[in-house]
């Protein structure tokens, strides 16, 4: 009984520890998110550069979400395969970092007490109204969490006597190497349960120092975790395209790597040094696991340097290809809700599904720009678009259907905020295209009917359209992930052009019913109204800008 009380206090403190580190990594990719995705989808980023920006996202943020965000970046074509490559080996070496911090000061001194003082400094922020100050309480939330819970994870506070002699009597785990072998089984399946290769490592680390597991074991099941964490992307990836199977086939490759350089140092002379059998003290233990850990994934970066290359090609014939379709065709897919941060995944790919739609507005909107100036392109223009309204529709519903979904699933304040936003995003795009379609049906019936609008109509409303499709892009950059949000003074500059414009033409239109008795009354009545509905694409893009400005604070 005392065994199993033992190991169950265990396991509730790796459960505290992840709440609270989870509530951590999701503030700081809240932040570093955007910036990683824009340093590894440049064309002009070097591997080392995308390694070093893979390394940065892990050890300030979380791997796991690294690894979601190329994997779900280039499913959406934004980034390929093989260029993702050395930032997800730096994912790997950087997910290190938080273990190296835990076992640097969690093993000299205990810290219940500031932990219970940051929780208390964590109070007043609970209170605030604001995003960026309610963020602040989850920071310092959750590193009091995790504080506390390592008080329990490293033994300093204990429940239950030692029980490694108990737990270990027949000496299954003392040594050899069928005992590093189930280590590294373990770490597999341990990672693949609770879905964090950090809190593997981490309850690794703790067996390690409270000598429940020898060091040599333990040390497996950490790097062991990481074959864990592939299996977990690779499996998440396969509803997604061809590109994001590959991007996750990469890693688990990477990882395997890291396994089998790991399996040379256990046999070499080097594991004397990084793996002893005996470690004097906790925190020599716990320091000799994550020092393996480290090594093993440094030594495969230099390794994998002269062979880079092969692994998109490796990766290439182990994943099951799919016929190719490009990325504005594709149905759009979210991952499973029991995978590790797929919450954060599917709202990328909802932005990504969102970007679709605002492309196709745009598409919508060039048609409307062509079909104003050349009667032959009416009737196909307006085929055209009553096609592309109907994907766009199309994806409405189903970002909705996700969106509606996740809002049921447990989620952050932030999480809460940006499923807000797409919501509302998706409904403005979705607006924008039915005010496309009906001043395309305008123009259609206008040219059916041989109406005969001023002379200067045609200059006029190609102007006015560029204007607004100005506008349009500007949005469209921000859901692409070109810009972090649209600047509210110029969107608000931009709209006040688009009503001066369309005030004057208004103006103009009614000068020439007032002044020109030959004037053709429907038609300049037509024109009126397609300026209104070429107007109301102005409003809504406001309305996107000033809904991103009021969540984004």
């Amino acid at each position: 009984m005392e065994i199993t009380v033992s190991i169950l206090t265990v396991f509730g403190a790796l459960g505290v520890f992840l709440t609270g580190y989870r509530q951590i990594t999701a503030v700081s990719m809240r932040r570093i998110g955007p910036r990683f995705r824009v340093e590894v989808e440049r064309k002009d980023a070097r591997g080392f550069e995308r390694f070093i920006s893979g390394i940065r996202v892990s050890a300030t943020g979380s791997s796991a979400s690294g690894l979601v965000s190329l994997v779900t970046m280039a499913d959406g074509d934004v980034i390929a395969p093989a260029h993702t490559t050395w930032g997800l080996v730096g994912i790997n070496l950087g997910s290190t970092f938080a273990s190296w911090c835990i076992a640097a000061t969690a093993y000299h001194a205990p810290l219940a007490v500031p932990a219970l003082l940051l929780m208390a400094l964590a109070l007043p922020f609970r209170l605030s109204a604001t995003l960026r100050r309610y963020q602040y309480a989850d920071v310092i939330g959750g590193l009091a969490l995790a504080l506390l819970a390592l008080d329990f994870l490293t033994g300093r506070v204990v429940f239950t006597p030692d029980l490694s002699d108990a737990i270990f009597s027949g000496g299954v785990l003392a040594d050899g190497a069928g005992a590093v072998v189930l280590g590294f089984l373990v770490g597999i399946v341990t990672s693949l349960v609770i879905r964090s290769s950090v809190g593997t490592v981490v309850l690794a680390m703790s067996l390690a120092a409270r000598g429940w597991f020898p060091v040599p074991v333990a040390a497996a099941a950490a790097l062991g975790s990481g074959i864990g964490l592939s299996t977990i992307g690779y499996f998440a990836a396969q509803p997604l395209g061809t590109a994001a199977r590959r991007t996750a086939a990469i890693h688990l490759l990477v990882t395997a790597s890291a396994c089998i350089v790991g399996g040379v140092v256990i046999v070499s002379p080097l594991a004397a040094w990084l793996v002893p059998g005996d470690a004097h003290t906790p925190f020599a233990a716990a320091v000799h696991v994550v020092a393996f850990v480290t090594v093993c994934y440094a030594l495969t970066s230099l390794l994998l340097v002269p062979l880079s290359s092969l692994l998109p090609k490796a990766a290439a014939f182990i994943t099951v290809n799919a016929v190719r379709t490009e990325p504005e065709e594709r149905p759009f897919t979210v991952l499973s809700p029991s995978l590790p941060e797929s919450l954060d995944a599917n709202l990328l790919l909802t932005q990504s599904a969102l970007s679709r739609m605002a492309i196709k507005t745009y598409e919508m909107l060039m048609i409307v720009m062509n079909a104003s100036q050349l009667d032959d392109e009416v009737r196909d223009g307006s085929e055209r678009s009553i096609a592309i309204r109907d994907t766009v529709k199309d994806l409405e519903h189903e970002i909705a259907s996700a969106l509606t979904r996740a809002v049921q699933m447990p989620c952050s304040r932030a999480q809460a905020e940006q499923i807000q936003q797409q919501q509302r995003v998706a409904s403005e795009l979705s607006l924008i295209s039915d005010d496309c379609f009906k001043t395309m049906r305008l123009l259609e019936r206008s040219s059916r009917k041989n109406y005969r609008f001023h002379q200067e109509s045609r200059d006029e409303l190609f102007g006015f359209t560029s204007q607004i499709l100005d506008f349009l892009k500007y949005v469209g950059d921000y859901l692409e992930g070109s810009i972090d949000r649209p600047d509210w003074q110029l969107a608000n500059e931009m709209e006040e052009t688009i009503d001066k414009v369309r005030n004057k033409l208004k103006k103009r239109a009614r000068k020439v019913l007032e002044k020109n008795d030959d004037a053709d009354i429907k038609a300049e009545l037509a024109f009126i109204d397609i300026i209104s509905y070429l107007e109301h694409v102005g409003d809504r893009c406001l309305v996107i800008s000033d809904t991103v400005r009021r969540l984004s604070v």
